[in-house]
């Protein structure tokens, strides 16, 4: 007998010795008491044009993060350019001043610095990282990018060669063709459900994005954000002497989108044959995140479908497997709040699956509302987790951009943790009956349209078909 071994009997020998009796109660040990927790100083100040900055220092690590953020976004493309936002921005990293792609991308190297340009449908930034002795000459290259970038007509033939290839990669994407559904549907042809196709992207060129940039990629429309081994009485003349003359225009005005509320249960499927699973999104609009119960649904949605132990995970993957996992989330955007519950099944149980999730919502609306042990798990769950956001200095940064983006209150940060603790579960089935409802719900199915199709159907609402760019399509099989 090795060693090992006879050492590993020893000890088994040794723990049964004394085994615990089957009725003994165990008792788990409290959890700690919450550690008190300040947010980072956020430092503010202006450039001589008005261009606002702030500051978050963190000098822990001799590194430096600044984002220049603009109001704008995909929102903002002309009818028939969808996607030029987009392209714009990608475009901008892709030779600037005297420098191709090639030559920014070695003189970014040289200094082990970063620099992107993206937009998305709020929003429009160029990021750049950086060791802070390199902070002057990477700010030389974020102010060329911003202020000269050159749209070379032979960088865009690339990019529209990636950009037509992503379209036809994404067409067999389920996750993406399902939310390009419920985008539709929500939204119809405006704001979230318009897409860049590849006629869109047969129409734009460099003249476009020259355009796009100076209507929109100006001081007047942006926000300056530093984080990390700098201070605002160190960065504020470095960026003064590149970006204080940056040309000023009126602000971009906020998008009105036009939506499109469910009123009943409507069940919209796309067909993907042979698909041996099935994508299920379920989603509604659920209030504005500036109502003062938003607090209190950040708690249901995280007791709902949020965290891996909620009710839709627990029912969907833990009591009957038919999946690896089940959630829900709010989204954000100019639009009001949306509640999305999404996973993957097993093609045979989609239709079940989609009774399950609407019945979860009927539960906590019905029969089965919010305990006091689900709202303090919830609880517990995000305030443990929300120090841990800011160790970075970039969370509290975008926290701050994305305040001003929104019209939120400026002590939106500093009220989360106050407001979450404040939540009662009377506040917490209030917010779930006045945001939710599961009789008015989109429910979008991806999946073999000859095998799940009967069983949609005997559930009893009504079904659309649409093609995955997410247009209805004028009859069904």
């Amino acid at each position: 007998m090795t060693a090992r071994l006879a050492t590993g009997l020893a000890l088994l020998m040794a723990g049964c010795a004394h085994p615990v009796p089957p009725d003994a109660a165990v008792s788990l040990p409290d959890p700690l008491p919450p550690r008190p927790f300040r947010l980072p100083e956020i430092h503010e100040g202006r450039l001589s044009n008005g261009l606002p900055v702030i500051v978050v220092e963190q000098h822990e690590t001799p590194m430096i993060w600044v984002q220049v953020s603009f109001s704008t976004g995909g929102w903002a493309d002309p009818p028939g350019l969808e996607g030029l936002a987009s392209v714009t921005l990608d475009m901008m990293d892709e030779g600037a001043g005297s420098l191709d792609a090639v030559g920014l991308s070695r003189s970014l190297d040289r200094m082990a610095s970063t620099l992107s340009a993206r937009a998305g449908l709020d929003s429009a930034a160029v990021t750049a990282s950086c060791l802070a002795w390199n902070l002057a000459p990477t700010l030389d290259l974020v102010a060329l990018v911003l202020r000269q970038p050159t749209f070379a007509p032979a960088e865009w033939g690339l990019l529209r060669s990636r950009r037509l290839e992503e379209l036809k990669e994404a067409d067999d994407q389920p996750e993406v063709i399902a939310t390009r559904v419920l985008d539709r549907v929500l939204y119809g042809d405006a704001y979230a459900g318009r897409r860049a196709e590849e006629a869109s992207y047969g129409r734009m060129g460099p003249a476009d994005m020259r355009a796009f940039a100076t209507a929109h990629l100006h001081a007047g429309n942006a926000l300056v954000e530093v984080g990390g081994d700098t201070t605002l009485e160190a960065v504020l003349p470095l960026l003064e002497a590149r970006l204080g003359t940056w040309q000023v225009l009126p602000p971009d005005p906020d998008p009105t989108p036009t939506v499109h509320p469910p009123t009943s249960v409507t069940l919209h499927v796309v067909d993907r044959p042979d698909a041996p699973q099935s994508v299920v999104r379920a989603g509604r609009f659920a209030g504005q995140r500036t109502d003062p119960d938003h607090w209190a649904f950040t708690l249901v949605n995280q007791a709902l479908g949020g965290q891996f132990a909620s009710r839709i995970n627990m029912n969907l993957r833990e009591d009957k497997g038919w999946t690896y996992g089940a959630r829900s989330s709010t989204l954000v955007s100019f639009a009001p709040v949306e509640w999305v519950a999404s996973t993957s099944v097993a093609r045979d149980v989609t239709a079940d699956t989609v009774r399950e999730i609407v019945g979860e919502v009927q539960g906590l609306l019905g029969d089965r509302p919010l305990t006091e042990d689900e709202l303090e798990f919830a609880r517990r769950s995000f305030v443990g987790g929300w120090p841990a956001r800011f160790e970075e200095p970039g969370t509290l940064l975008a926290q701050v951009e994305e305040i001003r983006r929104y019209g939120l209150p400026s002590t939106w940060v500093e009220d989360t943790l106050p407001g979450i603790r404040a939540v009662t579960l009377a506040s917490a089935d209030a917010a779930a009956r006045r945001r939710l409802s599961a009789d008015e719900l989109v429910v979008v199915v991806v999946g073999d349209m000859v095998r799940i199709r009967p069983s949609l159907d005997a559930l009893g609402w009504p079904v659309t078909v649409h093609d995955r760019r997410g247009r209805a399509v004028e009859g069904t099989p």
